[in-house]
């Protein structure tokens, strides 16, 4: 399959509005929504996400034209200040919409609701059955 069909198959989740898979090595999108804001991720927003989590905690992250803030993480208070697999943020202003970054070896997958409706904990169990398969399957 290649990488817009796992942004697709994604996308019919209800309430998701968003998603991006993103290299991690070359620090550039590999598919995204069309038009939506994670197209406008820059090298310099990807290389925000691998760094210091606690940077990310204090400072939120901005990504394409979004301000995000810091919700959770699944890093333990003592490990490595980038020894995370996944992040739960919202994002700043009208519509504080949840987004969920997952990290695999090679890419960051991320994913948004599409209203308020839909929290981090759903987004993450909608992109962990995707996960899942991937590292199935080494991808």
């Amino acid at each position: 399959m290649a990488w817009m069909d796992y942004v697709d198959s994604l996308m019919t989740a209800n309430g998701v509005g968003e998603v991006a898979i993103v290299g991690i090595g070359c620090k550039s999108i590999w598919a995204a929504t069309k038009n939506g804001n994670f197209c406008k991720i820059t090298c310099d927003q990807i290389s925000a996400l691998l760094g210091d989590i606690k940077v990310l905690q204090q400072n939120g992250i901005q990504l394409g034209d979004k301000k995000y803030t810091f919700v959770t993480t699944d890093c333990e208070q003592n490990s490595a200040a980038n020894d995370w697999k996944w992040i739960t943020i919202s994002a700043k202003g009208d519509l504080k919409v949840s987004a969920v970054i997952h990290r695999t070896e090679t890419s960051l997958i991320l994913i948004e609701a599409a209203n308020t409706d839909l929290k981090g904990p759903s987004l993450l169990e909608i992109l962990q059955r995707t996960v899942n398969y991937l590292l199935a399957n080494h991808i």
